[in-house]
């Protein structure tokens, strides 16, 4: 498995050296809006008493805890879940196999629909008060304070976990879980796509990945227009943006277009200007970048919601790029990553890497 490391818990006790030893594939998946996810794939031996058993039997129970860590260098990622499915194949011939499904503890905050107001309540601080009542740390970009209860009041009429995503949706925030050490992190805030980047990818005939596949929607973006009405305002506003304020490159791919927000997409508490730049940036995002890493040479830890450097595909194609789901595939004797990368404009950019090769 090159230099990666891996270790695996269930309910506490480190299974690692046993499941690596009886052939188990281990999967892991990450991405920007959807929860993290696990599978954990061994075989089933068969007793001479009509028994059949597995490493993972323990594991195969509503709410068996699950934690998976990956790590290569000093970079690393940790899987923390419960699990939610199991599925067995029976075959006499000797190929029966066992494969365990586990989501991050999102699957808790999905469990409960409630029917609460949240009157005078920045969606900040919704956020905040969410996640710690499950006991998560949180790390939340702060909005503008909630509006008067006689103007507008936020309804929840769902779970903690769909209500947060909406709320994160109109802002174009993302809202996820992520382990930090001994902590489970609930994230309430943007994604910046021109942050530093946390890797580098060789593409092409780089040493990282020989073949990769790109894909360019250049009448995906647009501009979005937001409108409110009385009485959430004082009189008719609206704001008009083509999502190009972000771009990760030197050449827009945004066509002109524009896609409207009524008035009932537009919450009372958020200004329109703020929901249309909140679209039209997810919008904007139309090139698809898929790979996947050699299993055997060294290659990056790619983690999904990071900035990743792709270089190896030529001026146009190579530069800055989000990482927007990273799945991993790990076993005795090889990692393979299986990486999407999402951008919002193509041309390498002002001191990003491209070249040929991979060298440069």
């Amino acid at each position: 498995m090159s230099d990666t490391r891996l270790s695996v818990d269930i309910n506490g006790d480190e299974l690692t050296d046993d499941l690596l030893e009886a052939g188990a594939e281990v999967e892991v998946e990450e991405a920007i809006d959807e929860p993290d996810a696990a599978s954990i794939t061994v075989g089933i031996e068969a007793h001479s008493d009509g028994e059949w058993s597995s490493l993972l039997d323990e594991l195969a129970a509503p709410d068996a805890e699950l934690v998976v860590n990956i790590s290569r260098s000093s970079d690393a990622y940790t899987f923390s879940g419960l699990v939610v499915g199991a599925s067995w194949t029976i075959d006499a011939e000797g190929a029966s196999q066992i494969v365990v499904r586990a989501v991050d503890r999102t699957v808790e905050m999905d469990r409960v629909e409630r029917v609460m107001s949240w009157p005078g309540s920045a969606d900040s601080a919704i956020a905040s008060t969410i996640f710690s009542s499950y006991g998560f740390a949180a790390e939340v970009e702060p909005t503008q304070s909630g509006p008067s209860p006689d103007a507008f009041t936020p309804l929840q009429r769902g779970t903690d976990l769909a209500f947060l995503r909406s709320l994160a949706a109109k802002r174009g925030y993302s809202m996820f879980l992520e382990v930090d050490g001994d902590k489970v992190v609930g994230h309430f805030r943007t994604i910046d796509p021109a942050a530093p980047s946390s890797a580098s990818l060789r593409l092409g005939f780089g040493a990282d990945a020989y073949s990769s596949q790109i894909e360019v929607d250049f009448d995906g973006g647009g501009a979005v227009r937001a409108a409110r009405i009385p009485a959430l305002a004082d009189g008719p506003t609206d704001a008009n943006v083509d999502g190009s304020d972000e771009l990760m490159g030197d050449e827009p791919i945004t066509v002109p277009a524009t896609s409207l927000l009524g008035p009932d997409d537009v919450d009372g508490e958020i200004d329109p200007f703020e929901a249309a730049t909140a679209q039209a940036r997810r919008a904007a995002f139309g090139v698809r970048l898929t790979a996947k890493t050699d299993p055997i040479r060294r290659g990056p830890l790619v983690r999904a919601r990071r900035t990743v450097d792709v270089a190896g595909l030529g001026s146009r194609l190579s530069g800055l790029y989000l990482a927007e789901r990273v799945r991993h595939r790990l076993d005795a004797d090889h990692h393979e990553q299986e990486v999407v990368l999402i951008r919002n404009a193509l041309g390498s950019g002002s001191g990003l890497l491209g070249g040929l090769g991979g060298l440069v």
